[in-house]
């Protein structure tokens, strides 16, 4: 267990919603509308984690299609009808961020009105007004460590007091890359990236206060 955290860096899609299955079956669906299928295998592999942008180069790279402005808007469009239907908070999570004795933020590869969007489907907005960190904000995406040294330094924290929890490789990367803490999360049934060697797994927010009981509010210690 770490006792020097003092702040919680949260990735969005995978850990504080269960959206990222929710993606998948938008992509899948509309990529076979052009005649292109994804496997879940090739999602998870390509896609987890990463921004939209290199959704956009990937998809170039291994079939010749460019994303152009209007399948991309045909996503986002389709992918907030399910959000608005489908989208809640991973199981437990709002426990952890009501008994978190620290700051904490989200950094995520999503644009902001993605994030925001899903904030706002799963109940999340007041829990993270004026601390997300979107891939607009640096100049290159996980697994580039950019995006969480700018949470850092924003929060006023040193990346090597973080604790980064992160369901994709590329996020896991990235929060290596930074010098920070990383927790790899696997619960929910959103999608996850395989185990990382030498780093801790959570597969339930029920059991984090159990793996990072100096991070609670001390009457829960009682």
């Amino acid at each position: 267990m770490v006792s020097d955290i003092k702040l919680v860096i949260f990735d969005c899609d995978g850990v504080l919603i269960d959206s990222e299955c929710l993606s998948m079956q938008t992509w899948q669906s509309l990529l076979n509308d052009y005649g292109i299928t994804i496997t879940d295998t090739y999602f998870v592999s390509r896609f987890l984690g990463k921004s939209m942008q290199h959704v956009e180069s990937q998809v170039k790279q291994d079939f010749n299609f460019e994303l152009t402005e209007q399948v991309v808007n045909q996503f986002q469009q389709q992918l907030q009808a399910r959000f608005e239907s489908h989208l809640h908070a991973s199981p437990g999570v709002l426990s952890v961020l009501d008994n978190l004795n620290v700051p904490y933020c989200l950094a995520t590869s999503s644009s902001q009105s993605r994030t925001q969007h899903a904030l706002a489907c799963s109940g999340l907005t007041p829990y993270f007004e004026n601390k997300q960190f979107t891939r607009s904000m640096v100049a290159n995406g996980k697994p580039a460590p950019d995006l969480f040294l700018l949470a850092a330094d924003s929060m006023g924290v040193k990346p090597e007091d973080c604790l980064v929890i992160e369901d994709s490789l590329a996020g896991i990367q990235a929060a290596r890359a930074a010098n920070m803490h990383v927790l790899h999360y696997i619960g929910g049934s959103h999608l996850t990236a395989p185990a990382c060697n030498d780093v801790d797994i959570l597969d339930s927010w029920g059991v984090f206060f159990s793996q990072y009981a100096n991070l609670r509010h001390n009457e829960m210690n009682k």
